[in-house]
């Protein structure tokens, strides 16, 4: 089984902090394999900004809680912000004050790191899509000293405000990609199984199984959320309860954080059953009814209540098209099918 593999993407941050004189430095640096590399892949799991803070006071001064309150901002149409709850390699003490997805604002919270001493820490990321150069921008901002650390105060003394801002570009290219992944579909009984095995990216939200009766025009039938397993090979499947007789196309969209696709290899599943002339599904049935012909051109459609009320009537109606059932009530209903040559099939419809 092959696995579905990612480039690994790290960010390096260096940011000094002077408490007597203060200086902002911000270096981006990717690395491959331990190797800088400036092209980074959508879909790295491991990626961070790694954030140095340093208190280069030149005499006895500590950092005083809740004093400082850097904030981190990133070009959000090429890189996400883990959650909050995925940022556990801070420093005792600090903590993360807000996070929107393209920016974070920390604060030193109780450490008061004495002169000399950084605080060396990573900000989980999420590279999604592809672009740029775009500017990433670290800006040091001060607080009141008073927790949580959210509140603006004065800057510490000898601050130069001109440095206390640091911008540089990146670059994301590449495609989420589907290279080695196991997707298939096969006959389960009269429905048709669809699953996947896969090494999935820190970027992926959710997943599609779409379908199709001629691979031009697709629907979604099925949607799967990330599973929460730990396993780095993850398995999932879903199935179809109504397939058509011929050809039934299958292929699965993987869509990320973002919003930004990509699809699997697509497969193919035919029935065959000359005994059926007629497939009605869903049944039962919410919205939409498709109705499908085996080999009879059907001349007309009739759909009755259960008193023999005649609800609608469609003519020349194409095979794969749909009634829509979402404008009555829950009951029983029944379909007549007619045929060119005057044959009628009656088939029992459930409505929910």
């Amino acid at each position: 089984m092959k696995n579905l593999k990612f480039k690994t993407l790290i960010f390096s941050t260096l940011i000094s902090l002077g408490l007597s004189a203060q200086d902002v430095d911000m270096n981006i640096v990717t690395q491959e394999n331990g190797v800088n590399d400036g092209n980074w892949v959508i879909g790295a799991s491991n990626c961070t900004v790694l954030m140095t803070v340093c208190n280069n006071d030149g005499g006895s001064v500590v950092v005083p809680s809740y004093k400082l309150r850097p904030l981190l901002s990133v070009p959000g149409s090429i890189v996400q912000i883990a959650p909050t709850a995925e940022q556990t390699l801070l420093p005792p003490g600090w903590t993360v004050l807000s996070n929107n997805g393209t920016s974070i604002r920390l604060s030193n919270g109780t450490d008061n790191f004495p002169p000399g001493e950084c605080r060396e820490f990573s900000i989980k990321m999420i590279p999604v899509n592809s672009g740029g150069p775009l500017n990433f921008t670290a800006t040091m901002a001060f607080a009141n000293g008073v927790a949580p650390g959210n509140v603006s105060g004065p800057q510490t003394v000898g601050n130069d405000a001109a440095n206390d801002n640091s911008t540089t570009a990146a670059i994301v290219s590449g495609v989420l990609s589907t290279n080695g992944l196991d997707f298939e579909a096969a006959k389960q009984g009269s429905s048709v199984k669809t699953w996947w095995q896969v090494t999935e990216s820190a970027s992926t939200t959710r997943y599609e199984v779409e379908f199709s009766r001629n691979a031009a025009s697709w629907e979604t039938v099925g949607t799967l959320g990330v599973s929460p397993s730990a396993d780095a090979l993850k398995n999932y499947s879903f199935v179809h309860a109504y397939p058509v007789v011929g050809a039934n196309y299958y292929r699965l969209k993987i869509v990320s954080v973002n919003g930004a696709t990509t699809y699997s290899d697509t497969k193919t599943v035919m029935f065959s059953d000359k005994g059926i002339t007629y497939q009605v599904y869903p049944n039962p049935v919410m919205d939409k009814l498709y109705i499908n012909s085996v080999d009879a051109v059907i001349k007309n459609i009739i759909l009755v209540d259960e008193k023999g009320n005649t609800l609608t009537t469609l003519s020349n109606f194409a095979s794969g098209k749909s009634i829509d059932m979402s404008r009555y009530p829950a009951g029983l209903y029944l379909l007549k099918i007619i045929d060119a040559k005057g044959n009628t099939e009656i088939k029992k419809i459930v409505k929910n």
